[in-house]
This record gives C-alpha cells, structure tokens and sequence, in this order.
C-alpha cells in the first residue's frame, strides 16, 4: 500500500524531499480500528519517503476532518504538501476535496495526488486477505 502511496505522489511531477509534508485523507469510520489503521501506513509512508511530516485526516465519522487537516499542514510553514486521497474509487469524495483544497486560504501549497484506484499492489492485498479469511 506504501509503495502505492509514493506512486501517487511521483504522478504528480512534483518533487518530494524531507521537508515535504503528506497528508492522507480517509473516509472515516466509526470503529477505532480504521483509524488506528491508517495512522500506521502513515508512519509507514513517513519512514519510506523520508518525508518530514505525514498527517491522517477523515471526510466523516472521525477526526480530524479534512478541513482540519488542511489547516494543520497550512500553518506548517512548508510550501508543499502531498494530499493523497485513500480511497478507492472517485465520485463525490473526490470532487469534495478538490472543492475544499480549492477554497483553502493557502491553496498553492496543497498538490492533490490521485486516488488510490485500482492498483496491482491493492489487488495483492486484496487477495491475501481472502487467502487468511478462507484459511
């Protein structure tokens, strides 16, 4: 999934170094556990990359909302910021954070990445999930 991660930022054509920051947008989830979960594959992406700073956010049931999590890396004082969309499918989600980057005070610093979509790497995982569950 990390691997997945830096791949949606390199499709940026945006340079990344250790003073680049990432913020990971969730859908969010009532139960702990999803959240708990992607905090993990944030320190996983932040230990890959080198990164300084990867921050988790949710679009709803959770916190931090995604307007939080934008003013959170604005007031950084970096001038750029990965926002990587977790999620696998566009649709509305998609369109809401365009719309709430675009309306963003520091918008300039914000490069949104594409969506995680289909991916070979998540078919993987995918399919070793099935494989334990079945086991």
């Amino acid at each position: 999934m990390v691997d997945t991660l830096i791949e949606r930022i390199v499709e940026t054509g945006e340079e990344y170094d250790k003073n680049s920051m990432v913020l990971l947008v969730g859908r969010g989830s009532s139960d702990p556990e999803v959240k708990n979960d992607l905090n993990e594959i944030a320190e996983m992406l932040r230990r890959k990359t080198g990164v300084k700073q990867v921050q988790t956010c949710f679009l709803t049931a959770t916190s931090p909302s995604l307007e939080d999590g934008l003013e959170i890396m604005g007031e950084s004082g970096h001038s750029k910021v990965f926002v990587i969309p977790y999620l696998l499918f566009t649709g509305i989600l998609m369109n809401h954070i365009n719309k709430v980057i675009k309306n963003h005070p520091q918008s300039e610093k914000f490069i949104l990445c594409n969506y995680l979509g289909y991916h070979s790497n998540i078919e993987s995982v995918i399919r070793e999930r099935v494989l334990e569950i079945t086991a």
